[in-house]
């Protein structure tokens, strides 16, 4: 009885320490005080799993910072190509209304051209 308290009591003592970084381990409080698991075995959930099947596949915290910060960094990459997309669309644009208007200018001036020398083509 002694003993289950004292065991109580240190993962009380772990956890309290360790809890931001509460996760389901290998190395968590249960198995620092009661030590490692049998084979076979994962201490509360029986015989069935076996612990490369629930620890194997679950990452760790840290790991998930990480990747937090990897998709930050990648959404101000895909913001900054976008806003260099929108700038490079806007100055197409202007350059197309430019040479759009030029193209006026020209037609006009064929138009006039044309009106001459119909009329000179007259007299």
């Amino acid at each position: 009885m002694a003993r289950k308290r004292h065991e109580e009591e240190a993962i009380e003592y772990i956890e309290s320490q360790d809890a931001p970084n509460m996760e389901f381990s290998q190395n968590d409080s249960l198995a620092q005080v009661l030590g490692k698991e049998h084979t076979g075995r994962v201490r509360g959930l029986g015989f069935g799993p076996c612990s490369t099947q629930c620890f194997y596949n679950i990452p760790q915290q840290s790991d998930f910072g990480v990747q937090i910060e990897e998709y930050q960094m990648e959404i101000v990459k895909l913001k900054a190509e976008a806003a260099e997309l929108k700038a490079a669309a806007a100055e197409e644009k202007e350059k197309r209304q430019k040479m759009e208007a030029e193209a006026a200018q020209e037609k006009a001036k064929m138009q006039t051209m044309e009106n001459l020398l119909r009329y000179i083509i007259q007299q």
